[in-house]
């Protein structure tokens, strides 16, 4: 079968594969495939998610470099209802992890067609999964945590409000003072995301909320680009390399750990643009 694969809006790729799940739940088609290129892959609404190829380039340049900052003993994951994210913050002497994922499908599916990926993650005693809206969760506890790892789908339609200042200045207001937010910031390579890519729009709405932000890119093969990433925080944070040593890692060393701290040319000059920034009431947003 041959199955198009949406990445962007302009870039749409075709893959020869085999469909190995397929279900419309409640919020969306979700699709597992297998492919020769990248394995297993995970779509929803077409949209691409992850390969099983490379997923863990992805989610340790996403988890780690937070707890290089910080100890942390209790972790919230918004989205994350593939489990990847959950298996990287449990490698950490965390005592409690809780996951808000809008859509139980999502990890039913996962459990049961790619194990791979949260590699026993949902069973682990430390782990809670909560069902339902993120924001509104987040608005209705007012438990605060060390880390908060948004691990959100695209800005379209409601989701939009997960990605704008006053959803941002919740998150603040649900971390310890010295708490890091970690985001997924998207990828600057597509620039037909509106108004002119996310990378640079969500870093800036981003910093409008918290005094210091570090966003910093990492090559994914499976998404074709460099993906986005951003940590904050109420003060500057700084990373203890020696952190990753003992940790059961398959791509992120100590090198690549400290060049996410030092900025390059290329998001410097992403950064120096005048981005808008999102708000509820004029939320980035994929246009219909």
């Amino acid at each position: 079968m041959i199955f198009s694969v949406e990445f962007s809006r302009n870039l749409v790729l075709n893959f020869q594969g085999e469909l190995i799940f397929e279900k419309r739940s409640k919020y969306q088609l979700i699709r597992i495939i297998r492919t020769r290129e990248f394995g297993k892959m995970l779509l929803l609404d077409n949209n691409f998610q992850l390969s099983e190829y490379d997923e863990y380039i992805y989610n340790e340049a996403f988890v780690h470099p937070a707890f290089c900052c910080r100890d942390a003993d209790e972790v919230l994951i918004l989205g994350g209802g593939d489990g990847g994210v959950a298996r990287e913050v449990l490698k950490w002497p965390v005592k409690k992890v809780e996951v808000y994922e809008l859509d139980p499908e999502v990890v039913e599916a996962v459990k049961s067609y790619m194990p791979e990926v949260p590699d026993g993650a949902f069973e682990d005693p430390r782990l809670k999964v909560r069902y339902g809206d993120a924001r509104g969760l987040l608005e209705r506890q007012k438990k605060k945590w060390d880390i908060i790892i948004c691990d959100l789908t695209d800005p379209e339609g409601p989701s939009a409000r997960l990605f704008t200042k006053e959803f941002y200045q919740l998150c603040k207001d649900r971390l310890k003072p010295d708490g890091i937010l970690v985001i997924n910031a998207d990828s600057p390579a597509y620039l037909e995301k509106p108004p002119d890519g996310l990378f640079g729009f969500l870093a800036t709405t981003v910093k409008s909320v918290f005094p210091w932000v570090l966003p910093y890119l990492q090559f994914v093969p499976s998404f074709f680009a460099e993906q986005g990433f951003a940590l904050a925080s109420r003060k500057r944070q700084e990373p203890d390399p020696k952190r990753l040593r003992g940790l059961k890692l398959g791509f992120l060393d100590e090198n690549r750990l400290l060049s996410y701290f030092k900025p390059n040319r290329y998001i410097q000059q992403i950064l120096r643009k005048r981005w808008k920034i999102s708000t509820d009431r004029e939320p980035i947003a994929f246009k219909p």
